[in-house]
């Protein structure tokens, strides 16, 4: 019985000293620091005869503990709601945490009576929801503008200018998982994230629909006249539709229908008559002819003539008055297809 009572004793002061010791420790760094040490902080405190060794167990016992947290939520899988995806946390294996160790503050104090000093790594993570919701914010406000931009163009009738618009919105919304990940890593409530998440769904839904409005490009509506002398067109239509074709332009039958409409008056008119002799004896002549076309080009969304302008070009001498023609015609609408490419926008 003595025994037992001497072990119960021993026990009790070796408690009350490792008690002892333990607060004597946790007063050795400023009692401030306790806030830290709550559950609106991921923390570590460490101590280290050389304040930078104290820093660097803290700061990386730190990137530990987001590590773990960022195993945890990329375990997590979450489905596709009403056609729109969701975060796709598995795909997010791949952040550092390095990128969040720059939220990381630190503080330090010195203990003389032992020589040591201690510092806490923290991170405040009701701040780091804050910054990670500024960058969802700028994202959503960036999209925002960029899908006005493209509204602007399209009402103005620059539907390829629009078009190129809206791609460059497109690339924009990759960026929108890794701050989603990490408000979730930093505990953001996932209603508030949802929340952010469906209305860049939406918006990408938008540009997406906006995109595929304009995949049959700008229609265009043409009314060329070029006579022969024969009576028939030189086929100016046809070949302007082949170059305009390559804008992705469509071609409609009605002004009304169009984005742009192009009115072209051309004629041929013979320029010279020379008599000459073939090689085969016979009396003929050579032609030489020069064709004129008047231009005009017209934005639909506005009315407003845009170009508008008189151009000519002189037929290779001939004895057919039709070829010498075409020889005109065809400088004459590749002069007419590079301006009409560089107006349409």
């Amino acid at each position: 019985m003595p025994q037992k009572e001497t072990e119960m004793k021993r026990f009790f002061a070796m408690a009350i000293l490792l008690f002892a010791g333990m607060t004597t420790m946790a007063q050795n760094y400023p009692s401030e620091w306790a806030r830290y040490t709550s559950d609106g902080y991921f923390h570590d405190i460490e101590s280290a005869q050389y304040k930078q060794d104290a820093l660097d167990l803290a700061r990386s016992n730190l990137a530990k503990q987001i590590q773990v947290r960022v195993k945890e939520i990329s375990k997590i899988d979450k489905h596709v709601v009403d056609g729109r995806s969701s975060i796709s946390y598995n795909s997010s294996k791949g952040f550092s945490t390095d990128v969040d160790m720059k939220l990381a503050q630190t503080l330090s104090s010195y203990d003389g009576n032992h020589g040591k000093y201690y510092v806490i790594a923290y991170i405040n993570k009701e701040e780091a929801c804050n910054f990670y919701e500024n960058e969802i914010k700028m994202l959503i406000s960036n999209i925002g503008s960029h899908i006005a931009i493209a509204d602007n163009y399209i009402s103005a009738g620059f539907k390829t200018k629009a078009k190129e618009e809206l791609q460059t919105t497109l690339a924009l919304f990759g960026q929108k998982d890794e701050p989603l990940f990490w408000l979730n890593v930093f505990g953001l409530d996932e209603n508030k994230i949802q929340q952010y998440l469906n209305e860049i769904n939406s918006y990408e839904q938008t540009v997406k629909s906006k995109i595929a409005d304009l995949e049959h490009g700008l229609r265009i509506f043409l009314d060329c006249k070029s006579p022969m002398f024969d009576g028939k067109n030189y086929p100016l239509t046809d070949k302007l539709k082949g170059e305009l074709s390559e804008l992705g332009c469509s071609f409609v039958t009605s002004a009304s229908d169009a984005d742009y409409a192009v009115y072209i008056n051309a004629y041929a008119e013979t320029v010279s008559k020379s008599p000459f002799t073939s090689y085969e004896g016979i009396q003929t002549f050579s032609y030489v002819t020069r064709e004129h076309a008047t231009v005009s080009l017209t934005k639909k969304a506005t009315e407003e003539v845009i170009y508008t302008d008189e151009m000519s070009e002189k037929g290779v001498g001939t004895r057919d008055q039709n070829k010498a023609a075409s020889t005109g015609y065809e400088q004459l609408y590749r002069k007419i297809a590079t301006v009409l490419k560089e107006k349409i926008q």
